[in-house]
């Protein structure tokens, strides 16, 4: 066995090796470790029988230091960190066999402990060790004999920490809470940089090995930048051009710091930066630089505290969301903590709201990540004091809690990283954590707690809502259109962790009931005229609102000179085209349905399958029967007695047999027969989605479309698909808005015949054959869904009371239909079919221009001559008339706030369907 020196230095020549040799056969590879690496062959010739490990590309050894480092993370793994490493971060990119094997090869090599690496002594004329991430504009100690301590960028109060922990430093400053005018005055804070100045230097490049616990700053030598010539080096002389630009670079990256410092309002009267005063707020200060303060943190940058910070926020939100879900928050308090109206005040219906709180996963990544923003605002920039330094003034409770869960961070970070047993540290953990996660609570309820009698940006929270209003891409600030969802975000998880806050206090002790607590908290600082951060947000919210409503979107929508041509952000269609598109895919489902019904090529349908005239069926939506349909009503005969008939037709004719049996006289059914005819159902069903979506009148979303259900179910909602003169018409609600205004609008929509009739088919005579094959072949326990699509799938299947024969769990139950399905259809049929990109949104918008284009205020003739066309399709969208000009299929010659008038009258959904079939 080699020596673990010559072991380090073999696997850096293997490393080597595999980097140029990845990709071609694992024989020449081996072949070329063999021959310039005899001895690697030995020691590490398990891992030659492996396929090539996908992680050895980015883990790559520094033999002169014995550590492993990650070039994708930036920094070095502590031994015995690499599954967890590999399978929290690169979960996507190493697979679990890659993982073990990987494991393995490193179990028992010489890699030096983290703790050990922590200590070295580098000069600080090292060179940047490869593959580390490299830091510039640190501070380092000139005190330091041994080791100097260095900071980060701007973390001038974790340097004077370190001078007076270890040194018996003294600033010179006085004690107590610095005055307003003192915090705010710049010569103040650079008398405050001269002293520190003194006993540090700065900037220096720094780098570390390891992060988290192990965290330590080490100095290395400055990199040149590009283009820079060493000061020792003679320069030839410029010539005149080379002077010019020269000067010319220099002055405008001069004025371009300048004017990201000093802010002007714009020519034209803002009313929303006037209200918002961030322009006073933010002057002098880089708008960049002051927008990195609410970055959340990056792999590249350690930042272990705010790490373990946001960590406990995300648990808080979590523990929040189940309390209201368990009930530990009733009713009345959920009506309280929305009203935002004081004890005693509650006039309006509004107050009477629960709080909303079944949101989208998405949406609550979205509230989170502002509720993160904010925590990283004051521990940068109260805590660790980064640079650009605002305004605030923090209450004395706000810096005991904030100076709380720093501690609590750097606790839970050192029992982490604990060498214990792995029960004890479990458990060590846990309760570091639930310690965290009350500081952490109580530093949120505390920045709420303000009550702002002096200027509003006394608080950080309002200081922090300045700057997360500012754009650093068009280096300015944001509209009001853009910025209320940041608002609301920081409203409801205010609104969250206040109930979360209530419930601890009950389990506690501290008060009886979370009712009390609550009451307390709303009139204190969550309600109207409570002069906190909230009643602030809930001001500008309000207002941007209003903007917001009266403002018109810009315009996208092109049209050719005569009308038959549209454009709108890469979607191109012509009238002709759209017509033909939509007379293929109703073609294309007679054919698929024909498929469905085992109808040969050269039979037609009416010589095979029943006779049926939709205008003769009846329909009763009244009757609230479970499983209550038109095909169970008594009035059509013609839909009786025809469950079996597909079923039927399989056991009676060979062909059929020979199909769907493994063995005719046992009935063994041929399961991968079953599972191809629920595959093309399913196929059947997105062509029907697509058609519905298309001909029903203006587009609906996606939710209220695949929630279509053919018949009363026994959670006791009826059905919304019924018969109406030979038509099929489904009744849906539109939630949209329901939070706001506690109402839905319910939106009538009717099918053209030929869609009709494949509706009406697929529910006599395919849908129960489905059925009866999943019990039959599939041997599926599910109910049946009374939905037209079929609900998702539940995450974990029911136990099974005795062993089953093999199934498909692909087939057992069809795939979720939601809006992203939808969108992947429609995407794939205009790419497929019209040869242009388009999605849920840019129809939606093409749909309502050409509308307005062609059919103008259209009418049934009996309407002729009465009052202004009606806004029914309008109203089909979900929106308003106003809101729908505003908004929607705007034409790129509109003008900012002008609304067509023709956009306030849309036509008839049955003319839409009507002129584009035709």
């Amino acid at each position: 066995m080699s020596s673990p020196q010559n072991i380090v230095e073999q696997f850096a020549v293997l490393q080597t090796l595999y980097n140029w040799a990845a990709g071609i056969d694992l024989k020449d590879t081996a072949l070329l470790v063999s021959t310039y690496a005899p001895d690697a062959v030995s020691d590490f010739g398990p891992i030659l029988s492996y396929p090539i490990l996908s992680c050895m590309d980015f883990l790559h050894l520094n033999p002169e230091f014995g550590v492993l480092i990650c070039s994708r993370c930036k920094y070095a793994l502590a031994p015995g960190t690499i599954s967890s490493h590999l399978n929290s971060l690169h979960k996507n990119e190493v697979t679990k066999s890659e993982r073990r094997v990987c494991v393995e090869l490193w179990k028992n090599r010489p890699l030096q402990p983290a703790r050990h690496v922590q200590q070295l002594d580098l000069p600080s004329n090292t060179q940047p060790i490869p593959n580390l991430a490299l830091f510039h504009n640190g501070m380092r100690c000139r005190v330091c004999t041994e080791r100097p301590h260095i900071t980060g960028k701007g973390n001038s109060r974790g340097m004077r920490e370190h001078l007076k922990a270890c040194h018996q430093w003294e600033s010179g400053d006085k004690g107590g809470r610095p005055s307003k005018i003192l915090l705010a005055s710049h010569d103040q804070r650079a008398q405050k940089e001269s002293v520190l100045s003194a006993v540090t230097v700065a900037p220096v490049s720094y780098q570390t090995f390891h992060r988290s616990n192990f965290t330590r700053f080490f100095e290395v030598a400055t990199l040149l930048e590009p283009n820079v010539r060493p000061l020792n080096l003679p320069s030839s002389p410029l010539s005149l051009e080379e002077q010019v630009e020269a000067q010319l670079g220099e002055k405008t990256r001069a004025f371009d710091e300048r004017a990201s410092t000093v802010l002007q309002l714009p020519s034209e009267q803002s009313a929303w930066l006037q209200t918002t005063e961030w322009v006073r707020y933010l002057q002098g200060h880089n708008l960049g630089d002051t927008a990195q303060l609410v970055a959340l943190p990056h792999s590249f940058e350690p930042e272990p505290e705010l790490v373990a910070i946001l960590g406990s926020f995300n648990r808080l939100i979590d523990q929040a969301r189940d309390s209201v879900l368990q009930g530990k928050i009733n009713a009345f308090d959920q009506q309280r903590i929305n009203s935002f109206l004081r004890a005693g005040s509650r006039t309006s219906k509004a107050s009477d709201r629960p709080l909303a709180h079944k949101l989208k996963e998405g949406t609550y990544r979205k509230y989170k990540k502002t509720g993160k923003q904010l925590l990283c605002f004051v521990f940068r920039m109260v805590y660790l004091g980064q640079e650009p330094s605002l305004h605030c003034l923090l209450t004395s409770a706000q810096s005991a809690a904030l100076d709380n869960v720093a501690h609590g961070a750097r606790i839970f970070i050192q029992q982490r990283e604990h060498d214990v047993c792995e029960e004890l540290r479990t458990a060590q953990i846990r309760s570091q954590e639930r310690t965290l996660d009350s500081a952490c609570l109580r530093l949120w309820i505390a920045l709420l707690d303000h009550r702002l009698m002096g200027d509003i940006y006394d608080s950080v929270v309002v200081g922090f809502l300045a700057v997360l209003g500012i754009d650093a891409t068009r280096k300015g600030f944001q509209e009001a259109t853009t910025y209320t969802p940041h608002l609301s975000a920081l409203i409801k998880i205010s609104q969250m962790l206040v109930l979360q806050r209530a419930v601890i206090a009950a389990e506690e002790g501290e008060t009886e009931y979370p009712a009390q607590m609550i009451e307390t908290m709303q009139d204190r600082f969550m309600a109207y005229g409570s002069r906190s951060p909230i009643n602030w947000a809930q001001k500008l919210r309000v207002y941007g609102k209003k903007i917001r409503d009266s403002t018109t979107s810009l315009g996208y929508i092109v049209w050719s000179d005569d009308g038959q041509k549209l454009n709108y952000k890469g979607l191109e269609l012509s009238m002709s085209g759209l017509k033909q598109f939509v007379r293929q895919q109703v073609e294309f489902a007679h054919d698929r349905l024909q498929q469905l019904l085992f109808i040969h090529t050269e039979d037609t349908r009416e010589d095979v399958v029943p006779k049926l005239r939709l205008q003769d069926l009846k329909d009763d939506p009244s009757l609230n029967r479970l499983g209550q349909s038109f095909l169970t009503d008594p009035r059509n005969p013609a839909l009786q007695g025809y469950n079996r008939w597909l079923l039927n037709r399989v056991l009676k004719y060979s062909w059929l047999q020979d199909e769907f049996f493994v063995d005719v006289k046992k009935a063994i059914w041929r399961t991968e027969a079953v599972e191809r005819y629920i595959r093309q159902v399913e196929e059947f069903l997105e062509i029907l989605l697509l058609l519905i979506y298309i001909t029903s009148g203006q587009p609906p979303w996606g939710t209220e479309l695949t929630s279509l259900q053919y018949c009363n179910a026994a959670h006791g909602r009826r059905r919304n698909i019924f018969l109406e003169n030979g038509l099929i018409t489904f009744v849906t609600f539109c939630y949209k808005g329901h939070g706001i205004t506690n109402s839905t609008k319910t939106i009538h929509r009717y099918l053209s015949q030929e869609v009709s009739e494949l509706l009406v088919y697929y529910l006599w005579l395919v849908l129960p054959f489905c059925t009866q094959l999943k019990l039959l072949a599939l041997n599926s326990k599910e109910p049946v869904s009374p939905y037209l699509w079929a609900a998702k799938e539940p995450k974990e299947a029911p136990p099974r009371e005795a062993p089953q024969p093999p199934q498909s769990q692909n087939a057992t139950r069809l795939p979720h239909w939601g809006s992203s399905r939808l969108s992947k259809i429609l995407q794939q049929a205009f790419r497929t079919w019209l040869n242009t990109d388009g999605n849920i949104t840019t129809w939606r918008h093409a749909a309502i221009a050409i509308s307005r284009k062609h059919l103008g205020g259209a009418k049934f003739k009996r309407d002729y001559g009465s009052e202004p066309a009606p806004t029914w399709a309008a109203e089909q969208t979900g929106h308003t008339a106003h809101v729908a000009g505003n908004v929607y299929a705007r034409g790129i010659e509109e003008a900012p706030g002008h609304v067509d008038e023709n956009g306030r009258t849309w036509p008839l959904d049955g003319v839409f369907l009507k002129k584009t079939v035709a």
